[in-house]
């Protein structure tokens, strides 16, 4: 069929919720009976009817024919160009696609007005904040010298031994020891959790994590070849069930004590490391540790935008894009907990708790797009196919697939489009970076 005409509308614009529209729109009899026309022609051009030759067909054999098919034609025709009529006419632009309410049950009739309706979500509306003014806190990453040797440290006591001592055991050491709880014939231990009820020649460390709760404590003071009875209370929220909430008597017979020996670093600890030298070690460190400590307070400097811009400007947002948002959000909240260790009825007391968590971070995160895209505008800011090219070819590695894979992938789910403003939000936070960053310099 052909291109739909633009046609008159008469608009009556209402605003159910905010950020939500609602237009109630009118096209006059005269209008429609124009539309019904042109559509008839149409129709008339390659109607079959015999006896007649196309085009020549009477109007009423043509509607006798094809009546409900010209009106059904006439109704979408009407429609499509009446949404577009009546945005242009209330001159706004839907965030959403409008949506015709009972659309099904529409029905155009020669002769007669034809009234429909339409909703959907609008952006919100607000003054630009200021964002060359910010309080941001841009400082040079800075790593001390304490750091850089507790980091050392850190990596020496990976490599630490145990050597046999004959003293008593210290906080740290390993300790080779048997044990066996008191336990009544009311408590069922599944095998799963046999060695916490009791163990033969194992080695418990002095230090947590414990392999029982508190028995690193109790048995500092013990030397080989002693034995001691100690009390152990597991905690309600004990990983095993069978031992949650109980105190039991263990008794233990100490074999053996084994103290920590930590290597020192130097130039031949350090080859077996990979590196040239001590030295060497240690400058690898502090310029890991300097980019760690770069990305912290980069981090720390664009939240720092995003939480001063959401302080300097309050708006409403869409009922509908907040209740969306917010069930994304909850699912991401609830997979983390699962991903944590949390069990599904602990997750499920806590579900008001999450809830809360994720309306406050939709309304959070939607402000923030609103407001870091009126600042993209401001700023000219656009995204260069090139770098979403790079972008997906970089997601294509990381999932080893094709970039086709990964581009229709991004398409099917809808996150394209979220990718694409992804990457402008990140250029519009580190443009007001830039222009924050230019005010301090220039004091």
């Amino acid at each position: 069929m052909a291109t739909t005409h633009e046609i008159p509308v008469n608009v009556v614009r209402e605003e159910p919720a905010p950020c939500r529209v609602k237009l109630d729109i009118e096209v006059t009899k005269d209008t429609i009976r124009d539309v019904m026309g042109r559509v008839e022609s149409e129709f008339r051009k390659h109607a079959r009817i015999p006896g007649f030759r196309e085009g020549k067909a009477p109007r009423s054999l043509l509607k006798r024919h094809y009546g409900p098919r010209i009106l059904e034609e006439t109704k979408d025709r009407v429609l499509r160009s009446g949404v577009r009529s009546a945005l242009a006419e209330a001159d706004v632009q839907p965030l959403t696609v409008p949506q015709i309410e009972n659309e099904q049950r529409l029905a155009v009739t020669e002769g007669e007005d034809f009234v429909f309706a339409v909703e959907f979500d609008v952006p919100p509306v607000f003054e630009l904040p200021d964002y060359t003014s910010l309080d941001l806190p841009i400082e040079a990453a800075e790593v001390e010298e304490e750091k850089v040797e507790n980091f050392i440290q850190e990596l020496l006591s990976t490599r630490v031994s145990y050597d046999k001592v004959d003293r008593a055991a210290q906080k740290d050491d390993l300790v080779k020891a048997s044990y066996e709880a008191k336990i009544g014939g009311d408590m069922d231990v599944p095998a799963s959790a046999k060695f916490l009820a009791a163990a033969t020649e194992t080695w418990v460390a002095l230090r947590e994590p414990e392999v029982l709760p508190g028995i690193a404590e109790a048995l500092v003071g013990v030397e080989a070849g002693s034995a001691k009875d100690i009390e152990v209370s597991f905690p309600d929220d004990f990983y095993e069930s069978a031992f949650a909430g109980k105190t039991l008597t263990y008794h233990v017979d100490i074999i053996e004590v084994h103290a920590a020996s930590t290597p020192e670093l130097t130039d031949e600890f350090a080859r077996d490391l990979g590196a040239e030298s001590a030295e060497d070690v240690r400058m690898k460190v502090r310029s890991n540790l300097e980019m760690q400590e770069q990305r912290e307070k980069a981090e720390a400097v664009r939240q720092a935008v995003v939480d001063q811009l959401l302080d300097k400007v309050d708006f409403d947002v869409s009922p509908a894009l907040h209740a969306r948002e917010s069930y994304d959000t909850l699912v991401n909240l609830y997979q983390q907990a699962a991903r944590s260790g949390k069990k599904e009825e602990d997750i499920q007391e806590n579900i008001d708790t999450l809830r809360r968590q994720a309306d406050e971070q939709a309304t959070a995160t939607l402000k923030r797009r609103f407001i870091l895209e009126k600042i993209a505008d401001a700023e000219g800011i656009k995204i260069d196919p090139s770098e979403l090219n790079a972008t997906i070819q970089m997601m294509a590695r990381y999932q080893n697939v094709t970039e086709k894979k990964v581009l229709q992938r991004l398409r099917e789910s809808g996150r394209l489009y979220d990718l694409m403003d992804s990457l402008r939000a990140n250029h519009t936070i580190q443009r007001i970076i830039e222009l924050n960053s230019a005010d301090t310099a220039a004091e």
